[in-house]
């Protein structure tokens, strides 16, 4: 009712409660009989927004070993004493009644924390006017009705302990409400990023058009006044373009268009360029982003009501890296970077500024769709969801807890960066795939080493963990690196999954290079490998077993070759040790989605990329697993290593000790000799 949420309709699983053999939680419970238990009420479970709010929640409290299940409000009474055992109640857009009041006094009495949470601004009745509201009148409601609505969910947050809510602007009117709210954004799921991958590579396989295709992927009949913002500019570009096309959508039973046009006088006179698609389920939709060029998100900014709505259609277009044109809201005027993740505008002629931009260039469309689809993978990714609903748990364990877990949970749901990792503009130079997937990448970064490349690239060859992507990353290279391994690649390609190799536009530094890698890559992890260095053959393979949900990168113990033959990165992670210099070398396997919630590596070229990027995991509270037993990687100590070079100039110590000092002011920096080269 009033969702707004995406084109898609919900499967239809008439299911009480989601239920899974579990094992014990990670977290101590009050009561300590039984594993920490989390049940979620869900009051639209009809609707897409019941897969944002609870089924992917539950699937991340499962994935940390926590027993997760949800209800319906109708189905209380039966369920009465699993909401016994429970350790949280989370109660999702539910009316009050009868039904959710024994929920809460069963609850409560049992010692249960009771958390309300919602994803419109629905628990303020004095909001519901036509005025604000412009689904009352599109959904053919009344003022009143909603009224009522309004009032009874705010009376089910009125008995919850703490809320909350997918945007700030959400969590800000709870709070003003006198509740406590956090901030828990909505998210998308792995099947979400396997599956939209797939479907952007499918349609640009089977292409057979040159069109340029605006999508507008309104969920239901409740944003005419929204789309209305840009209605005219969308007009003008069809008018201007005839190889353009507006893509809108109708209901799966092909009564009812979700945008009805006879509001907007211009766009009927342009049928001809309008392409009518039909609504799917939520699983299906990326298949239906996927044949994007240009997405649309218009919405009433400054709107109380609007405003308050979740950044969704960014993310879901930026996961099949389709660039987004968006309202300059607080949640995406936060989400997207301005001209470098997507496109904000606010009046009819930057609407038409920003689409003649994106119309007119390919480039600019592929490279801003590259930059979001980097950009959200830890903001509105799976693991941004499994660290919030662990930090949930922390802080509802016990009222000390409260106190003690505070100010690192506040700093880490703060710490949704808004500035996307810096990535070189770049060529790309060979590519082939299979379109399959596979779980890592093997990343070579590239640089003057056309003598030990081929070691490094025969090393990713012999990996027994199949299928397995390699991405080579040339930065400018003037000794024909470029062009020795670009011959490999090529006589190689059939053994790899995924083969590109991508030259930047100019000398870009480390920092740059690894980054463009981690953009270009499309697999949950990447293992880093410097081009004079090796991995053994089972590296990538015993990295991905000690993968777990709970590590953000994992790293092997290396044996040092050449020069020196000490190990290196052979201790288990603690951040701790970090203060004193480092000790986990660059040759590591890294989450893409880790990556991203860095902000990606520093670009200030200084030797030490990796061990700031320690520093920035460390301080979001990610965590890494080394990888016990004997060596898996091979680091060359040699005369050109840029650890060598750098060490030999102590005046440019100092200045990166400084540097790495200044960004992490809790570094109190040994001695040089710490640190692993790069």
């Amino acid at each position: 009712m009033l969702i707004g949420k995406n084109l898609c309709r919900p499967q239809n699983r008439d299911i009480a409660a989601l239920s899974a053999s579990h094992h014990p939680g990670q977290h101590s419970a009050h009561r300590s009989q039984h594993p920490f238990n989390m049940i979620w009420i869900s009051g639209e479970s009809d609707t897409p927004g019941h897969h944002y709010r609870v089924i992917r929640p539950i699937a991340a409290a499962r994935s940390l070993g926590l027993e997760a299940q949800w209800i319906k409000p109708e189905s209380v009474f039966e369920h009465i004493n699993a909401i016994k055992r429970s350790h949280l109640l989370i109660i999702w857009r539910a009316r009050w009644s009868s039904a959710i009041s024994t929920a809460i006094t069963t609850a409560r009495e049992s010692g249960a924390k009771i958390i309300f949470d919602v994803d419109d601004l629905m628990f303020a009745p004095e909001i519901a006017r036509v005025s604000v509201v412009d689904g009352i009148r599109s959904q053919g409601l009344t003022e009143e009705e909603v009224r009522i609505i309004y009032s009874e969910i705010r009376q089910t947050m009125d008995h919850a302990d703490l809320c909350i809510a997918p945007t700030e602007e959400l969590a800000t009117h709870m709070r003003r409400a006198g509740k406590p709210a956090l901030v828990i954004p909505n998210t998308f799921d792995s099947p979400t990023r396997s599956v939209s991958r797939t479907a952007r590579f499918s349609f640009d396989e089977t292409r057979q058009d040159s069109l340029v295709r605006i999508g507008y992927a309104s969920g239901s009949r409740t944003h005419q006044k929204d789309f209305a913002l840009c209605a005219d500019a969308v007009a003008d570009s069809l008018s201007r373009h005839p190889e353009c096309r507006l893509v809108l959508f109708r209901s799966y039973d092909h009564n009812q268009s979700i945008l009805e046009i006879s509001e907007f006088p211009r766009l009927c006179e342009l049928q001809s360029q309008i392409e009518w698609r039909l609504s799917v389920t939520l699983e299906d939709l990326p298949h239906e982003i996927a044949r994007f060029d240009i997405n649309l998100a218009p919405l009433e900014a400054g709107n109380v009501f609007c405003e308050a709505k979740s950044e969704l259609k960014f993310f879901e277009a930026s996961l099949c890296r389709v660039p987004t044109i968006a309202s300059p809201t607080g949640p995406f005027g936060r989400a997207i970077s301005n001209g470098k993740s997507g496109l904000l505008a606010s009046t009819p002629r930057e609407w038409e500024d920003c689409l003649e931009l994106l119309i007119s260039s390919h480039k600019t469309r592929n490279r801003l769709g590259m930059v979001a689809n980097c950009h959200v993978q830890w903001a509105f990714g799976p693991e941004r969801l499994r660290h919030e609903i662990s930090s949930l748990v922390s802080l509802s364990e016990d009222r000390s807890n409260l106190y003690r877990h505070f100010p690192f949970v506040a700093a880490a749901r703060s710490h949704q960066l808004n500035v996307p990792p810096c990535i070189p503009d770049y060529e790309k130079v060979y590519s082939k795939s299979t379109h399959l997937e596979a779980r890592a990448t093997v990343m070579v970064t590239l640089f003057n080493y056309k003598s030990f490349v081929i070691e490094a690239l025969e090393s990713a060859l012999a990996q027994t963990a199949r299928p397995l992507d390699l991405v080579i990353v040339d930065d400018c290279s003037t000794d024909g690196s470029l062009e020795t391994a670009l011959s490999w690649s090529r006589a190689n390609s059939d053994s790899f999954n995924r083969l590109m190799v991508v030259q930047t536009a100019e000398n870009s530094g480390l920092g740059s290079a690894r980054n463009l890698g981690f953009a270009i890559a499309e697999t949950e992890w990447v293992m880093i490998l410097d081009a004079d260095n090796r991995l053994r053959p089972q590296c990538i393979e015993r990295c991905l077993e000690n993968a777990t949900s709970s590590a953000s990168f994992v790293y092997p113990t290396i044996q040092c070759f050449g020069a020196h033959s000490h190990l290196m990165s052979n201790l288990e992670w603690n951040p701790l040790r970090l203060i004193g210099g480092n000790y986990v070398d660059a040759m590591a396997m890294v989450a893409r989605s880790a990556w991203a919630a860095t902000g990606g590596y520093d670009t200030t070229r200084t030797g030490w990329e990796d061990y700031d990027l320690w520093c920035k995991l460390a301080s979001l509270g990610l965590w890494g697993n080394w990888v016990p037993g004997e060596p898996l990687a091979e680091y060359r100590a040699h005369e050109e290593s840029m650890m060598n070079t750098t060490m030999m100039q102590a005046d440019k110590v100092a200045s990166i000790i400084c540097h790495l000092q200044d960004r992490h002011p809790w570094l109190n920096i040994l001695s040089p000799n710490t640190h692993s080269s790069t």
